[in-house]
């Protein structure tokens, strides 16, 4: 297993080409999620793909957003064969490991809080909904 992260501009683009369209077939085929997936905020600086890759193969990804003096952890999924075998673990371990001590968030989908907290993430707020599923805000504070 090899996980890696890097700006979409520095991908090769058939690496890119296989991490947009892991993605579409979780968020838009599996999960019929109600607004697009590929929103431009990729192309916008310090924005970060990463992705695990097994045997050659894009397995599991994630996108890193810089905002201010957090990140944002956002987009991520696995394919649905390589499930249940701790890769989106490792992802998230590697993750929270390379971004440091800075402040982390996301909007997790609310059947994946607990599994967002094993990595210390608390929630904050209601639950609302994104692209048509329920989600709630979570967030890792800054470590000291």
């Amino acid at each position: 297993m090899l996980i890696r992260r890097a700006p979409l501009a520095e991908l090769d683009p058939v690496l890119a080409y296989r991490i947009l369209w892991l993605r579409s077939r979780v968020f838009i085929e599996e999960q019929r999620v109600t607004e697009p997936d590929v929103d431009g905020r990729e192309l916008e600086p310090g924005v970060e793909m990463a992705w695990v890759e097994v045997d050659g193969d894009v397995v599991a990804t994630a996108r890193v957003l810089r905002e201010g003096d957090e990140f944002v952890i956002g987009r991520v999924a696995t394919d649905p064969a390589h499930r249940g075998q701790g890769i989106a673990s490792a992802l998230m371990r590697w993750l929270i490991d390379e971004l440091g001590t800075a402040p982390i968030e996301l909007h997790a989908q609310a059947y994946l809080e607990d599994w967002y907290a094993g990595f210390g993430f608390v929630r904050y707020g209601e639950p609302f909904l994104e692209a048509g599923i329920e989600h709630v805000s979570m967030c890792r504070p800054a470590v000291a």
